[in-house]
């Protein structure tokens, strides 16, 4: 299966998790889809609902010790979703996670740029040295 959110029901940290490979649910694990015959979810809409589940199952009190994580926090739980005229904006889900990986992206680039200048600054340094 593919194209899922996987969540841990037994488990110390309980994250939700996009599966955009093929993977097999074991034990202690549950797999979700999106129910609509309607609407296909998009990957960036998945990471959406992805991000509200952590949301309310990333609490302290869900924690393994209590056994009040995952799957029995998630399907009692009311998850909203952005919505526009009173339906599911999904438009916005893929734009704010659109935005969000630019962001990730440059931020890497950014990283990526002042490493590079750092060793440059060290072998020019390391070359005055040893001239």
């Amino acid at each position: 299966m593919n194209n899922v959110i996987s969540i841990p029901s037994n488990s110390d940290v309980y994250r939700a998790y996009y599966q955009t490979r093929d993977f097999t649910v074991l034990s202690d694990a549950y797999a979700i889809r999106w129910k609509s015959k309607e609407i296909e979810l998009s990957p960036n809409q998945y990471l959406f609902m992805v991000m509200c589940i952590n949301k309310v199952t990333d609490l302290p009190i869900y924690s393994y010790k209590n056994k009040l994580g995952g799957w029995n926090v998630v399907k009692t739980k009311e998850i909203r979703l952005p919505e526009k005229n009173g339906k599911i904006d999904f438009a916005f889900m893929d734009t704010f996670i659109s935005a969000i990986k630019k962001l990730a992206i440059k931020e890497v680039v950014l990283y990526s740029d002042r490493k590079i200048a750092a060793t440059k600054e060290l072998v020019s340094k390391n070359n005055q040295l040893n001239s």
